[in-house]
């Protein structure tokens, strides 16, 4: 039976529930079957989701997820100015902090070069980059991007726009496939300490 033309609630539940990462079919259904059975979870997880639809909204100049028009990092005077950190998805920069060993700002590109699935250099935040860098005195730009040949073109073609800035990358060491969200903090945070820079 297709979800999506189908009249059972609990069909339509477990279908939207599975496009959640992680989340596969059999788990969907039970966790479908757990907010049908739970109607307080149900009401408080419906609540819970509008207000992270109405009041979380994207910080204007690192585009880290907020509920104000700069989030706390870019509005923190303890950060540093001087060097911004590239990630490809919010929650990279959570993983990131986490381990401590970073004090600068972040950039977050919202998604990587990748021809084979139409995503452009037109579709990152590439250019928001550059104009960061242009109004603040940035020294030196480092790539926490996932190690893939996706990632390496994007990371070519952005330090190739950055003349006179210095463009730096994690150490090796790190998962493959899932770079930040797999990975320890004290790998972390030897990847940032052994970072190597990228000839341009």
């Amino acid at each position: 039976m297709d979800p999506l033309n189908s009249n059972q609630p609990l069909d339509r539940l477990a279908y939207e529930l599975s496009k959640l990462p992680g989340i596969g079919i059999k788990a969907s259904k039970r966790l479908a079957i757990f907010l049908a059975s739970h109607k307080q979870h149900a009401d408080y997880l419906t609540k819970a989701l509008i207000d992270a639809k109405e009041k979380i909204c994207e910080c204007k100049n690192c585009f880290q997820l907020t509920t104000d028009p700069l989030c706390s990092i870019c509005r923190s005077a303890k950060r540093q100015n001087s060097m911004i950190c590239v990630v490809e998805k919010p929650s990279d920069v959570n993983y990131i902090e986490e381990g401590g060993v970073f004090r600068g700002h972040y950039h977050i590109l919202g998604a990587i070069i990748s021809p084979l699935d139409g995503i452009r250099a037109e579709d990152c935040r590439i250019q928001e980059l550059i104009t960061r860098t242009k109004k603040d005195t940035v020294f030196e730009i480092i790539f926490a991007l996932n190690p893939s040949i996706e990632s390496a073109t994007t990371i070519n073609l952005i330090s190739s726009l950055l003349p006179g800035i210095k463009c730096t990358q994690l150490a090796s060491g790190l998962a493959a496939g899932g770079m930040i969200e797999f990975t320890d903090t004290r790998t972390i945070y030897h990847a940032f300490q052994n970072r190597t820079e990228i000839r341009q």
